[in-house]
């Protein structure tokens, strides 16, 4: 049997061995009666409670709360619910379940920020030696690994960055994302570059093919020079990693 703030008071006579009427059953009905009131009574404060025990809730949201009411609310030990009750919270429960709706929504652009956030953590670029070319490349498993994590993030930093509950975090949001367009930018040319001379590598590797198209094998040259100069600064040894950190 469920027992709710409807049917508690028969819950009460029928546990007690009694039947709603008799003499023996006041007592219990009347105790039965007095919870039913509480529980009813409580229950319209459930809103109320709701809006403000929203984890969403940062202190500039208190600070909005406080200009509704026209009293400073903090979020501490001494203030209390009876305490805010006492000085007429409850009248302004639609203004406040506005401002714990709009901590909702900051809240949930807030965990995703710092869920992007986190998964760059750990993740490495890898450099490895190219055969017995005496320079290196980047290896493909974080790479691929990185491209995904860009292509997610920034589809959901430009979704963030227009929302009208991302004002208080355009400070990260905008930095954020500019550095993911960034570093997009950078891999993605990196790329380009690196496939490009490692088709090419072979070719003009030979001295007969340099012989045959010697304009091209110098352009190639100064090209091999240049890369192998940037993959002396980025990897001075046979395998770096890079960390990504923003």
């Amino acid at each position: 049997m469920v027992c709710d703030s409807t049917n508690c008071v028969l819950c009460m006579a029928l546990f007690s061995g009694n039947t709603p009427g008799s003499d023996k059953a006041d007592k219990p009905l009347s105790v039965a009666e007095a919870v039913k009131d509480k529980i009813e009574g409580f229950k319209e404060y459930l809103p109320l409670i709701a809006s403000i025990c929203n984890q969403g809730m940062r202190d500039r949201h208190w600070e909005l709360m406080g200009d509704v009411v026209g009293f400073e609310i903090k979020h501490d030990e001494v203030t209390s619910f009876r305490r805010l009750l006492d000085n007429d919270i409850a009248e302004h429960v639609q203004e406040i379940q506005e401002i714990s709706d709009q901590a909702s929504r900051e809240w949930s652009i807030e965990k995703a920020l710092a869920k992007m956030q986190e998964d760059w953590e750990g993740l490495q670029f890898e450099l490895g030696p190219w055969k017995e070319t005496g320079t290196f490349i980047l290896k493909g498993g974080p790479v691929d690994e990185a491209q995904g994590l860009l292509d997610d993030h920034i589809v959901k930093s430009q979704a963030m960055t227009a929302s009208p509950f991302a004002k208080p975090f355009e400070e990260t949001l905008v930095p954020w994302e500019a550095k993911l367009v960034r570093l997009q930018d950078i891999l993605d040319n990196w790329l380009k570059c690196q496939g490009k001379w490692l088709y090419l590598e072979p070719i003009f590797g030979s001295e007969e093919i340099m012989k045959q198209i010697p304009t091209e094998g110098a352009a190639f040259h100064n090209m091999d020079k240049m890369w192998r100069a940037i993959m002396d600064k980025v990897g001075p040894a046979n395998l770096l990693n890079l960390h990504i950190s923003f």
